[in-house]
């Protein structure tokens, strides 16, 4: 749920660690997939009259996604993290670029591994109390639940952000009913 997301971000942003905080509200608003957040670079991330995009396993790279596709642009708005995008260029301006010259920016858009992201968050979860069972795939499910729990995104602009390509895949990673029994066994 978006408030357990929004603790892990608080806590994140508190112990030091505001790159990582960023990336997973990247993952919760893009409904990412945890290898997916590393796959793009610098120059992967966009932004378009004030709408920031990152695009996934651009075709120049060689890499596909899960689903066998390249250049899946993903508008990273979010009606919950009204501020993503000034953060966003925040962040790029701190690696020691703008939005010229992040054009042609091919590092990784973030300065730590999956494993120490993985393990950071983890702790993370365990210092604040989260249920067990808690695991980084879950920014996946709780950003696809959120906004439709909350009628931020209708069920096939929330199928085409995920890219599932059927209801029949799509239709597990929407619990909203999980997300509220979710929020009930975590402490205040």
């Amino acid at each position: 749920p978006w408030e357990m997301l929004g603790a892990l971000v608080g806590w994140l942003s508190a112990e030091g660690h505001g790159e990582m905080a960023l990336a997973l509200l990247v993952m919760f608003t893009a409904y990412l997939r945890p290898s997916e957040l590393f796959m793009p670079r610098i120059c992967d991330f966009s932004c378009l009259k004030d709408r920031w995009l990152v695009n996934l396993a651009p075709g120049d790279t060689g890499v596909f996604t899960k689903t066998g596709l390249q250049d899946e642009a993903i508008y990273l708005d979010n009606q919950l993290f009204p501020a993503m995008g000034r953060v966003l260029k925040q962040h790029i301006k701190d690696l020691g670029y703008n939005l010229t010259t992040m054009r042609r920016a091919t590092q990784s858009m973030w300065t730590f591994s999956l494993a120490l992201f993985r393990q950071t968050v983890q702790k993370g979860a365990e210092e604040l109390g989260l249920p067990d069972g808690f695991c980084l795939y879950m920014a996946r499910h709780g950003g696809v639940s959120a906004d439709i729990l909350l009628g931020y995104r209708e069920w096939l602009e929330s199928k085409t952000r995920g890219r599932w390509h059927s209801d029949t895949t799509h239709k597990p990673y929407c619990k909203q009913g999980l997300l509220t029994r979710y929020l009930q066994f975590c402490p205040k």
